[in-house]
């Protein structure tokens, strides 16, 4: 998924002061962090592309598996043989991990791209805060202020004013819009539990575990998809497409953010999920000709003050 909304997991305390970097080094890292953004922006134009030409369940699981592949030779590299020590112990909560970081988070994100707007899929990704202070209040793990349950409250409308939207013609649907809506609840299981386990495992093993058993999991119904339908139908373009949302948005972006991490605040860090929405939804304007409507600009005005509110209550 692309959030940056997991910057909950990881304590403030962790992060260097900005200061011990050189003007050149601040400079190379925030052109990363634009970079970062455009390349999540961007993710939700070239999904779009791929699901025209994959069979959609096909496009899930190999999306997941390549990137797993990009992650293990990275960790290969980094940590060699030895690195896998840290699996046998915990392989539960990786697959854990797995299920609800990586399967069922970006699963239910090429799927529900598939049946609604990228303007749609965006906010609600850029909701995620609202959904983990949802779940970590039902495990007792947070109590609610009243700028908390406000912020709640605002962000909830503005998810039933995108969800009401429906015109003839216009790409937005309710499945698509439920299937994102669970991606993101995933999503946010995972930060839930991820926030109790950041300081045991580095941010290159927990990603590549999490893949691995995620693809895994993906397996059956991607071979299920491939017998099926088949993928001689995909041009270079879908191919393209995909390749694009393993290499960069699922491997390359999330090294910089957790890399950026050392150096920037997780405040200023969580600052770029709401720029996300706006780049992408104009995006997808320009280069998909999606429609950009009344609806989609209230509700994102009051799920973006609703998600403020929540983030400082």
């Amino acid at each position: 998924m692309n959030t940056a909304s997991d910057v909950r997991q990881v304590p403030s305390e962790v992060c260097e002061d900005q200061q011990r970097l050189s003007a050149g080094a601040k400079a190379w890292l925030y052109l990363m962090l634009v970079a970062m953004l455009m390349i999540w922006s961007f993710n939700y134009i070239f999904a779009k592309v791929a699901i025209r030409e994959f069979p959609i369940l096909a496009l899930s699981g190999i999306r997941i598996q390549a990137a797993a592949l990009m992650l293990l030779a990275i960790f290969l590299v980094r940590r060699g043989r030895a690195g896998f020590a840290l699996f046998p112990p915990h392989w539960k909560l990786f697959s854990v991990f797995g299920l609800f970081g990586v399967a069922l988070n970006q699963g239910l994100f090429v799927v529900g791209l598939k049946y609604t707007s990228v303007a749609h899929t965006s906010l609600i990704v850029a909701a995620g805060p609202v959904f983990v202070l949802i779940l970590a209040r039902l495990l007792g793990l947070e109590e609610l202020t009243w700028l908390k349950l406000t912020g709640l409250a605002l962000s909830l409308a503005g998810l039933g004013i995108l969800v009401s939207e429906r015109h003839a013609g216009q790409q937005s649907g309710l499945l698509g819009d439920l299937l994102n809506t669970c991606g993101v609840l995933a999503f946010a299981y995972y930060v839930i539990l991820g926030k109790q386990t950041a300081l045991r495992f580095d941010s290159l093993s927990q990603n590549t575990f999490m893949f691995l058993t995620g693809g895994a999991m993906m397996l059956p119904l991607t071979a299920s998809a491939f017998f099926t339908h088949g993928l001689a139908q995909v041009t270079w373009r879908g191919w393209l497409s995909m390749l694009y949302m393993a290499a960069f948005s699922s491997v390359a972006a999330y090294l910089i953010f957790y890399y950026a991490l050392k150096h920037v605040s997780a405040t200023r860090m969580s600052a770029l999920s709401y720029l996300q929405p706006p780049c992408a939804t104009f995006l997808s304007w320009m280069l998909l000709k999606e429609p950009v409507t009344a609806a989609v600009i209230s509700g994102a005005i009051v799920i973006f003050v609703g998600v403020f509110m929540t983030e400082k209550g």
